[in-house]
């Protein structure tokens, strides 16, 4: 292939192209700068179960501290017959965010609740078990920006569960 003065023209223009998009994407980009990694918050809180608990799944909700205080809802099922650990982590960034847990949506008027984190004041980790199956629901009231300044936080929420493989065997049939 022979090259010209027109080749390298385009070659320096589609690396010159694919340099400013890589620089934008490292720029612009906040996950990159978040302290919300899933993977390190489920690293150094998963240790945190307590025997004969295992971690066996997460959920985790990303917010912005703004000028106002906000409400956020989720949801979690804990089935019959089994028994759950349920620990919420934060990151650095989610220091004063209220975890409320409900037996109905925190907006009904029945609604009765079943743990309250402010309880706990200082701490970046929260543990509930529940003592029955049904519907749960998680209330996260996230206070205010302190600096007045948009602020990204996360708060992640670790199950564990009591896996017991002798009551799994199953006999086969003759």
């Amino acid at each position: 292939m022979h090259f010209t003065t027109n080749n390298y023209f385009k070659i320096y223009k589609s690396l010159y192209s694919i340099g400013m998009m890589l620089l934008l994407i490292f720029f612009f980009n906040k996950n990159i700068y978040s302290q919300c990694t899933a993977r390190s918050i489920i690293r150094n809180c998963q240790s945190k179960f307590q025997s004969p608990y295992k971690y066996s799944g997460c959920w985790m909700s990303e917010f912005v501290l703004k000028a106002k205080h906000q409400r956020v809802e989720g949801h979690f099922v804990v089935f019959e017959g089994q028994q759950y650990q349920i620990l919420f982590c934060s990151s650095g960034s989610a220091e004063g965010v209220v975890v409320n847990i409900y037996d109905r949506s925190a907006e009904s008027l029945k609604a009765r609740k079943l743990y309250d984190s402010s309880k706990h004041h200082g701490c970046n980790l929260w543990k509930f078990e529940p003592t029955q199956s049904g519907d749960y629901y998680i209330e996260y009231i996230i206070p205010p920006s302190n600096t007045g300044k948009p602020k990204t936080g996360c708060l992640m929420l670790l199950i564990g569960t009591i896996i017991d493989t002798a009551d799994n065997n199953v006999t086969p049939s003759k």
